[in-house]
C-alpha cells in the first residue's frame, strides 16, 4: 500500500515537472504521454461465475479506489495503473496502461493464513483527442484489459471503453476524468471455473506529455 502511494505521488511530481518542457498543444504527431489512471473512482460491477460441474452464481461488486481498491475482494481492475501513450499521426494515440494487483484474502476459504495474492494488468488501447478550447478536451479511448491473480490462480480478458474528458490548467500537465466501461469476454478461475465480469465507474488521473 505505501509503495504503490510513494508511486503515485513520484510519477505525479515528475509529470508537473515535465511540463516546462512539453509542446503547447495535446494531441501532435509523436506526442508522448504519461500518466497515471483510475488513481481515484468510484466503481459497480458484477461476477459471474460458472463452475465445472454446475452450480453457477453472481456476486454483486461496489466500492471506491483511492490508488488501491477499498473493498475486501474488489475487482482487480479498479487499480490504479501506470499509463504511456503515442501519437502516431494528428490527434490519434495508441498505448497501453500496466498495473500491479495486492487483495487481502482473509475471507478464502481455503487458506487460513490471510497472506492475499497479487498479479498484473495489462491494457493495450487506440485513442483519439479532440482539442474543445484552451483547457478543455475529450479523449476517448477503447482496447482490452487482461489481468493475472496467483493463489487462487484468475485470469480475464476483458473489453475496455475510456471516453475521457481532460483538463490540462498548464501546458504540458492535465487531468483524466470520466466512465470507464469494463466488459469481461474470457475467464477463469482455477479450479475448472468459468468467470465473467464487468463493471462501470467514474475515475479519475492525470497525465503529462512532451
Amino acid at each position: 500500500m505505501k509503495l504503490i502511494c510513494s508511486g503515485l505521488l513520484a510519477a505525479s511530481a515528475l509529470l508537473v515537472s515535465s511540463g516546462a518542457l512539453a509542446q503547447d498543444k495535446l494531441g501532435q504527431p509523436m506526442d508522448v504521454v504519461l500518466g497515471v489512471e483510475r488513481a481515484f473512482g468510484f466503481y459497480t460491477g458484477e461476477s459471474s461465475y460458472d463452475p465445472d460441474p454446475g452450480g453457477d452464481w453472481d456476486v454483486d461488486r461496489q466500492g471506491f479506489a483511492l490508488g488501491w481498491a477499498h473493498t475486501q475482494q474488489p475487482l482487480p481492475y479498479w487499480a490504479a495503473r501506470f499509463s504511456f501513450d503515442i501519437f502516431v499521426i494528428d490527434s490519434l494515440s495508441v498505448g497501453g496502461a500496466l498495473g500491479f494487483v495486492s487483495q487481502d484474502n482473509d475471507d478464502d476459504r481455503d487458506d487460513d493464513d490471510g497472506d492475499g495474492r497479487g498479479g498484473f494488468i495489462f491494457a493495450p488501447r487506440v485513442g483519439y483527442f479532440i482539442d474543445f478550447g484552451e483547457y478543455f478536451g475529450f479523449w476517448p479511448r477503447g482496447g482490452f484489459t487482461f489481468y493475472d491473480l496467483d493463489d487462487p490462480d484468475q485470469s480475464q480478458g476483458l473489453l475496455t471503453l475510456e471516453p475521457y474528458f481532460t483538463f490540462a490548467p498548464r501546458d504540458g500537465f492535465g487531468f483524466l476524468f470520466g466512465p470507464v466501461i469494463d466488459l469481461g469476454f474470457t475467464g477463469e478461475v482455477d479450479p475448472d471455473t468459468e468467470l465473467r465480469e464487468k463493471s462501470f465507474g467514474i475515475a479519475i488521473g492525470m497525465f503529462g506529455w512532451l
